[in-house]
């Protein structure tokens, strides 16, 4: 029997607080997936759910991230399901240290999205080039975010927040 703890996150608050929203999916898929794994030979079972709400992928400095790892020292579940590598995270050398983990406590990674199977030499070198792409994606997001915050600035476009000494234009929508 393969004790399963079921990963979600996504990065904002907002997304977090659709009620059919992306983390109803995530889990709606998981589930399905446990369910067309489970067969005669070897029973899945949803062990835990782990749904991270509003953090980013950039680091594993997460509470239910610690938690599910901490379960796996523990016992607890020795299957980690999640619908796709950016939701554990985006960097590549959290990704390197959290495999050599998963390896040490004999657990195993299942990415529904990518398929991913880190036990034969082509998916370690799969799952290597797709979480190097993964960070790849994060740093030009956040470039592309500074650019167009930079752009907007010198136009004289309020960039959020609220300016300590400035009135927001409610007449002009982003001045």
């Amino acid at each position: 029997m393969k004790k399963c703890g079921l990963y979600v996150r996504v990065s904002t608050d907002n997304q977090a607080r659709g009620p059919e929203g992306s983390l109803k999916n995530q889990l709606q898929r998981l589930r399905e997936e446990l369910s067309n794994r489970s067969n005669q030979e070897e029973s899945w079972v949803e062990t835990k759910q782990y749904i991270e709400e509003g953090y980013s992928g950039k680091n594993v400095n997460r509470p239910k991230f610690k938690e599910l790892l901490n379960d796996i020292r523990t016992g607890v579940i020795d299957t980690v399901l999640c619908t796709e590598l950016s939701r554990i995270s985006r960097s590549l050398r959290d990704f390197l240290e959290i495999i050599e983990y998963f390896k040490r406590y004999k657990v195993e990674l299942v990415v529904i999205k990518q398929s991913i199977d880190t036990t034969t030499p082509i998916g370690k070198v799969i799952f290597t080039i797709l979480v190097t792409l993964s960070e790849f994606e994060r740093e030009m997001t956040a470039h592309r975010t500074s650019e167009n915050m930079l752009a907007r600035a010198r136009r004289g476009l309020w960039n959020g927040g609220q300016l300590l000494g400035y009135d927001i234009n409610t007449q002009q929508k982003g001045y």
